[in-house]
């Protein structure tokens, strides 16, 4: 997980358009956090887990791309 300011990513949107992909990102304005980046292959484990409770080892393997 990356911890970056607002202006940090206001000056490098691209790289951390690109960056957030893969890893999560937290994004802090005056020492607070505003949002977070997070893959859509981490959002879908969590709210996977969340619904089931736990998952197989299988489904945490990062071939959950599927759509």
């Amino acid at each position: 997980m990356y911890t970056i300011t607002a202006t940090e990513l206001k000056e490098n949107i691209d790289e951390y358009i690109e960056l957030g992909q893969e890893e999560e990102i937290v994004v802090m304005h005056h020492g607070k956090i505003i949002f977070f980046i997070i893959p859509k292959k981490v959002r879908l484990k969590k709210e996977w887990i969340s619904f089931f409770g736990s998952l197989p080892k299988e489904a945490l393997d990062d071939d959950i791309n599927r759509e």
